[in-house]
């Protein structure tokens, strides 16, 4: 009762100050805001996965390189073969000739 009648002398404003007083609040710790942790290890993240991004980019820019070496040297191999080729399908066109002409025992010609 005696609050109550403490409560009336003063205007809300001044009640609703004079009722907290009353009241021990909990001391003020500076705490960290969660979202700002949030932000800071999503950045983190971000970040982390930036970097992986780039490097997976070089390892692909690497790999496309090496594919096109490979490429290229295959495609010399071919080009130097094509004499040998030439030489070889021109002997074994004559010995077919000769076969089909000459009358050759052999069990290959069979």
């Amino acid at each position: 009762a005696i609050k109550m009648a403490a409560l009336t002398q003063f205007s809300s404003k001044q009640a609703a100050f004079v009722g907290k007083a009353q009241t021990c609040p909990a001391p003020m710790v500076a705490k960290p805001q969660r979202g700002s942790l949030q932000v800071t290890a999503g950045m983190k993240e971000v970040r982390d996965r930036i970097g992986s991004v780039k490097n997976t980019q070089k390892i692909t820019e690497a790999m496309k390189l090496v594919a096109a070496a490979k490429v290229r040297r295959a495609q010399d191999a071919v080009i130097n073969s094509r004499p040998f080729t030439e030489n070889l399908v021109k002997v074994l066109y004559g010995v077919n000739q000769r076969v089909r002409v000459e009358d050759v025992d052999s069990p290959l010609c069979e």
